[in-house]
């Protein structure tokens, strides 16, 4: 008995084994590569909708910013109209105030 050969059935044994765990191995690393490719288009998708709603976030907030402008200003035109209505008083005091008279 040789101890350098092994016997064709444990050969084709070992040779069996060898294929099915390369197999199982290419199968594995396609499986890992689809799950990749599926988590790749969610994280894509959660990216867009993040832009999305940045996008939104941006708008109220400069419309809110245009918003409290728009008020300051108006604000302001008021005041100046009222304090235009006082010194008409002052100045033409039987007049109604109303400046539509003159």
């Amino acid at each position: 008995m040789t101890t350098a050969c092994i016997p064709f059935d444990q050969f084709r044994l070992a040779s069996a084994c060898g294929i099915w765990a390369a197999g199982w191995i290419v199968w594995s690393r396609e499986r890992v590569a689809e799950r990749l490719g599926e988590r790749s288009r969610q994280l894509d998708l959660q990216r867009e909708q993040t832009a999305a709603l940045a996008v939104e976030v941006e708008r109220a907030r400069l419309a809110a910013d245009l918003d409290a402008a728009a008020r300051a200003r108006l604000r302001e035109m008021i005041d100046l109209a009222e304090r235009g209505r006082e010194i008409e008083r002052e100045l033409f005091p039987g007049s109604s105030g109303s400046g539509a008279s003159r």
